[in-house]
């Protein structure tokens, strides 16, 4: 995971960067840079999984996706099609003849996407599942700009799901301090020298807690509505990230 967050905030030398595709559509540019904390849910076809060694290892992914469309070449069955949904909460996607749920991949749990260079309408994904074992998963798109998209869509959750565990964080830090500040006024009864004399870092502490804010809402409580409140693995993950 750190891996694909690093490649996300370092900017186009990242990532993509590394890839051989061409440059994206321009019709793209706007759509994948708006916010996925409502899921954006794109239509494929699962071309099935491999079990991988290397977490985040482009070669190793591209080796995975060989692999899996060979089987699936010498398979009679049918692709199933799927929607493959996105958010900064993980990747989930839904069979959808049956509406049935395929797979869910919690945010923390991915290492790695990709946008195939030689198969350039499949992309991919690994992740760790239940089991704690290393699973690459491929899915043909309809067009390689989709499959581009995707993949980029991918990134970007990462990235939103990295800023908001950052910013709740220090959304935390600003509560604390100024619990801080209410149990000195308690204990010293200084209202009147918090008015005046702290009223500066006061505002200070404010101001920043609305810029930590998204849609009204701030980083902690978009988190709670992600189902992230409290959650150690998330916490585990990114701390080590930061490391």
């Amino acid at each position: 995971m750190a891996s694909i967050l690093k490649a996300v905030r370092v900017g186009s030398s990242g990532l993509f960067g590394r890839l051989k595709h061409k440059k994206l559509p321009e019709e793209w540019d706007d759509s994948i840079k708006e916010p996925v904390l409502d899921g954006i849910t794109f239509y494929v076809k699962y071309l099935g999984s491999t079990l991988v060694d290397e977490p985040n290892d482009q070669q190793t992914t591209a080796d995975a996706i060989k692999a899996v469309i060979t089987m699936a070449k010498s398979s009679a069955k049918k692709l199933p099609r799927v929607a493959l949904t996105v958010n900064p909460k993980g990747i989930v996607t839904r069979d959808l003849s049956t509406g049935e749920k395929h797979l869910d991949f919690s945010i923390y749990r991915i290492s790695f996407c990709s946008a195939d260079a030689n198969y350039d309408r499949v992309v991919a994904f690994i992740g760790t599942n239940k089991n704690e074992t290393l699973e690459c998963h491929a899915f043909l798109c309809s067009k390689r700009k989709i499959a581009q998209a995707a993949a980029l869509t991918i990134s970007q959750a990462f990235n939103i799901a990295f800023e908001l565990w950052e910013r709740a964080k220090e959304e935390r830090s600003s509560q604390n301090g100024e619990e801080r500040v209410k149990l000195e006024i308690s204990d010293n009864s200084t209202v009147s020298e918090c008015n005046s004399n702290k009223k500066n870092s006061c505002a200070d502490e404010q101001g920043t807690l609305i810029d930590l804010s998204i849609d009204g809402h701030s980083a902690s409580e978009t988190m709670k509505k992600l189902g992230f409140e409290n959650d150690q693995n998330l916490d585990d993950s990114f701390s080590s990230f930061m490391a």
